[in-house]
């Protein structure tokens, strides 16, 4: 019976950690292919760019004093919405 509550509480912890990384679509431009890789949660938001998957690049983080919920990044802004903030850029 330990066992299975061991299983769930690692199941909930990682839902709760892995359930807010969003990728944000490729988006192909003339002669290059962005990509990014948006990580947000109870700490901030944070943005790599994973354009050169062998070197991964650590762009930028944001303190938030809310959870991040469906961000989306655009040039060289991010936006996010939260329950009690509505839309941040």
């Amino acid at each position: 019976m330990k066992e299975v509550h061991l299983f769930f509480g690692i199941v909930l912890i990682l839902f709760f950690t892995l359930s807010a990384c969003v990728v944000e679509p490729l988006e192909q431009r003339e002669n290059a292919v962005e990509a990014n890789i948006v990580a947000a949660g109870t700490e901030g938001i944070d943005i790599f760019d994973v354009s050169d998957t062998t070197d991964p690049k650590h762009l930028s983080h944001f303190n938030l004093d809310y959870r991040a919920r469906n961000v989306f990044v655009k040039d060289k802004y991010s936006y996010s919405s939260g329950a009690k903030n509505g839309l941040v850029i």
